[in-house]
């Protein structure tokens, strides 16, 4: 399944969980944010932009723009007055050359044809423009949470098709120089861990209901260890950033 298929059946899971519990995940979009580098003026394009946490960090100053394929998430922002469009990753509708920055954390390991993603992104671009991408890495202790223990939890599955050096040289291919990959390391932080079990299983679908022992030892391959101040989930994305040059040049 592709993204919008994945966010058609569980979007409003994803919400409510989010909803309930939206510092969970502070420290990762606030890094996030720190990674775009936005500037006063810039327009700034969040794609996908699920439920719109991340237009909550950026300045007043930076004309903001979300886009995602769900209309349950375009229907929530624009609930919440945050400028969003409802359209495809790969074919936005958008004129070229129209934004400065583009962001997505977290929304593209469920897109397969990544070089038409890319390269529809550096057509939205204007010259110069600079590309963030965050997402889960291939092969790392993430990868294997949500292709394992999610998959097997959740009953519409997880096969998510994570970060690697192919993605690195199909931005390259797109047209896109000054491409660097590197890691973002953060927590997920919860008051008790009952609150962190009840926010994953809302947030990612888990309608086969592992009990709370079964989760944790999934937590523990991460790095979680007890503590009695707070829960604290170690976790860690792939981050993929990029510039369009002045002047196009392709590989």
């Amino acid at each position: 399944m592709d993204y919008s298929a994945v966010f058609g059946n569980r979007a409003t899971s994803y919400l409510g969980a989010s909803e309930r519990y939206p510092a969970i995940r502070e420290q990762e979009i606030a890094r996030f944010v720190d990674l775009l580098c936005l500037k006063p003026g810039e327009t700034f394009l969040d794609i996908p932009c699920g439920n719109g946490l991340v237009s909550e960090r950026i300045a007043p100053t930076v004309r903001y723009l979300g886009l995602d394929p769900a209309a349950t998430f375009v229907d929530h922002c624009r609930n919440r007055n945050k400028p969003v469009v409802q359209a495809s990753m790969r074919c936005t509708g958008l004129p070229s050359g129209s934004v400065d920055v583009i962001g997505s954390l977290t929304g593209i390991h469920h897109e397969a044809d990544r070089l038409t993603l890319y390269a529809e992104w550096f057509r939205l671009l204007r010259p110069g423009g600079r590309l963030v991408i965050a997402d889960v890495a291939c092969g790392g202790e993430v990868d294997r949470f949500l292709n394992e223990f999610v998959n097997e939890w959740n009953s519409e599955g997880h096969d998510g098709n994570f970060l690697c050096e192919q993605d690195v040289q199909l931005v390259k291919q797109s047209g896109f120089a000054n491409v660097l990959f590197s890691q973002l390391n953060h927590d997920w932080q919860a008051p008790t861990e009952i609150e962190m079990y009840d926010f994953m299983l809302a947030l990612f679908g888990l309608d086969k209901q592992p009990s709370l022992a079964a989760t944790q030892e999934a937590w523990r391959h991460l790095g979680w260890s007890k503590d009695r101040e707070v829960c604290r989930l170690p976790w860690s994305l792939s981050v993929i950033s990029a510039q369009k040059p002045e002047v196009a040049t392709f590989e």
